[in-house]
């Protein structure tokens, strides 16, 4: 933090590790997945009706490891079909089955690193307005906050659960 903000942010600012959870957080919020990093997902209870196309939580999926119908029986995951943003066909049964997937980006995104620091410049230096003025100068400030903008929600779309470009 201290090399991307030039110095104004030092490594031992208070409440600096707080504030880049805060960001961090409010982005897997938005996006409702955790987004990084790679993980297996274990049992993961999944409703199902054979013939219909599911999603799973996550935007970017890397494997289907293994499948399990109510009634036990295991499925072959080379017979189903997915797309890396959690679209999955060709569950052959109805009712809850249980899977296990892995999911997430291996290194995190380098936009959604720079949204991130920029919420926590945003949460340690935010004045809580955007723009100040005096008689002969004014200044406007990029963030009165940590808060997302519109500009960072549209950013955060291609991220987002069933995104379709």
């Amino acid at each position: 933090m201290e090399d991307r903000s030039r110095g104004d942010i030092p490594r031992d600012t208070p409440f600096l590790q707080e504030a880049l959870d805060a960001a961090s957080t409010r982005i897997r919020n938005r996006c409702e997945w955790h987004i990084f990093p790679e993980i297996s997902e274990l049992g993961y209870r999944l409703r199902a009706r054979q013939g219909v196309s599911t999603w799973l939580p996550t935007a970017h999926l890397v494997t289907i490891d293994s499948l399990t119908t109510q009634a036990g029986a295991d499925v072959d995951v080379e017979s189903l079909q997915w797309w890396r943003d959690g679209h999955v066909e060709g569950i052959p049964s109805t009712g809850i089955s249980i899977m296990n997937f892995t999911h997430g980006y291996e290194e995190a995104p380098a936009d959604l690193v720079a949204l991130c620091l920029a919420l926590t410049v945003g949460d340690l230096v935010a004045r809580g307005v955007l723009r100040e003025q005096t008689l002969t100068s004014s200044i406007t400030w990029d963030r009165a906050s940590g808060a997302l903008t519109q500009a960072d929600k549209a950013d955060l779309m291609a991220y987002m659960i069933g995104y379709q470009p």
